[in-house]
């Protein structure tokens, strides 16, 4: 493994290890969150307080936020998770290699 993704797997640990990606309502913790600037876009990062979470929600374009206003709107969504990770880690990479 590079030096570069073995920096970027233990910081995903950390991540994990801090309740990031994990929880319910406004327990979550989003797993990349728009003041950690590690996103490679140019833009439309924001939070914004959610009615039916009572949280912050932070979205990294303008199309997860356009879709998180229709998700507020919605009667059958009860809980957003934006930025959730899909775990186990070593299952993703699997899968991506």
């Amino acid at each position: 493994m590079s030096r570069r993704a073995s920096r970027i797997v233990k910081l995903q640990e950390n991540y994990i290890k801090k309740g990031r990606g994990q929880g319910t309502g406004d327990q979550y913790q989003p797993f990349i969150q728009a003041h950690d600037n590690k996103v490679a876009s140019e833009g439309w990062i924001t939070r914004h307080k959610g009615w039916k979470t009572k949280r912050i929600h932070h979205t990294l374009s303008e199309h997860e936020r356009k879709y998180l206003y229709y998700c507020e709107w919605l009667d059958s969504v009860i809980d957003i998770r934006e930025q959730y990770p899909l775990l186990p880690l070593e299952r993703t990479i699997e899968i991506s290699n």
